[in-house]
């Protein structure tokens, strides 16, 4: 945020105009990268939690055990970022650049607006993907560095590979399951 402030120096540096934008883009973006994390790391310590407790009865802290879980979980959530990264300005043109653009300023001023912004994206996509991990092994592990799956509990909500099921959604395989 500070590296945003001296850039764009917005006189007062809450002003709205400024802030509402800016800070939308950042959170957006987080906000995903935490949800993959977040999952990625729960399936880690759901389905691997022999190897998990195999660590630990070696001698592992809890972060040692976790942290295959970890490395995975941020490379997952990072993917969308870096491919973004990757084809900014050669195959698409975000819309904060267009916007400058479209109001008058200059394609470079814009660009380079753009570059800070891409930038912050990423370090705050990290940021919350590192913070949402360790709170989740916080959570995971008791004070003496048990794994305690009864604070995992299963979500007995809507799952989404059985609402995209061909089977279920069209009937395709109908007649089979009723044979069977």
């Amino acid at each position: 945020g500070t590296v945003l402030l001296l850039i764009v120096t917005p006189d007062p540096w809450y002003n709205a105009q400024y802030v509402i934008p800016l800070a939308g883009m950042l959170i957006n973006n987080s906000l995903s990268g935490v949800a993959l994390a977040l999952n990625q790391m729960m399936d880690h310590l759901t389905n691997s939690k022999e190897h998990v407790e195999v660590l630990l009865a070696f001698g592992a802290s809890p972060w040692e055990a976790a942290w295959p879980g970890f490395i995975k979980s941020a490379q997952a959530a990072l993917i969308p970022a870096i491919n973004g990264m990757n084809v900014i300005g050669l195959v698409s043109i975000p819309g904060m650049m267009t916007g400058q653009i479209l109001g008058g300023a200059s394609p470079v001023k814009a660009a380079r607006y753009q570059i800070v912004i891409t930038f912050l994206i990423s370090a705050c996509t990290f940021s919350s993907v590192a913070l949402i991990c360790a709170l989740t092994i916080r959570a995971v592990f008791d004070e003496r560095g048990r794994h305690a799956t009864d604070r995992m509990v299963k979500q007995s909500r809507l799952d989404i590979g059985k609402l995209l099921d061909p089977t279920r959604c069209f009937g395709f395989g109908a007649k089979e399951q009723l044979a069977a």
